[in-house]
């Protein structure tokens, strides 16, 4: 699994660094949203408790699936933006 970075820009609306990115896994089932993410904080530092994965979208046969994620400054402003599911998605403590 690859995971390449397309886009990372401030979203002053809602004060959180929005990360546009693609995952390459050819001739491998998709990867679970906690393997990505897991991979993402690893290989670029970010806080796990900040940190979350909320839109992913796989085409059928082509091997590559593309994400949003986001980096929360604090984790109050996270839990009063994201909706429960996402947070539970992501593993997040709260």
């Amino acid at each position: 699994m690859n995971i390449k970075i397309i886009n990372q820009e401030k979203n002053p609306t809602i004060g959180v660094d929005e990360i546009f990115f693609k995952v390459e896994h050819k001739m491998e089932p998709t990867p679970a949203r906690s393997e990505i993410r897991a991979k993402m904080i690893a290989e670029n530092d970010f806080d796990e408790n900040l940190f979350v994965v909320n839109k992913l979208s796989t085409e059928t046969g082509v091997g590559i699936t593309e994400g949003q994620a986001r980096i929360y400054e604090n984790l109050k402003d996270l839990v009063e933006t994201e909706n429960d599911y996402i947070i539970h998605r992501n593993e997040i403590e709260v």
